[in-house]
């Protein structure tokens, strides 16, 4: 299994969260997302990522899983 964490302070400082006008409604909250390499979970770990959230990333395929995390 892989499994793939980020500090809340790696996810606000990335670009992703930066978009102009966008409330950041998950801010100080944590997200572990299962089957986030791909479909539905990678879907939702991209929003919960831009939301604030921090994020622990949970793949089976790990190709799959460090591919979600570089997204």
């Amino acid at each position: 299994m892989c499994w793939l964490c980020f500090t809340q302070s790696e996810v606000t400082q990335g670009t992703r969260t930066r978009e102009a006008g966008r409330r950041m409604r998950l801010r100080g909250k944590v997200a572990a997302i299962t089957g986030a390499g791909k479909g539905i979970g990678r879907a939702a770990a991209e929003l919960f990522a831009r939301e604030g959230a921090g994020i622990a990333l949970l793949e089976m395929d790990e190709t799959s899983g460090r591919e979600a995390e570089e997204a």
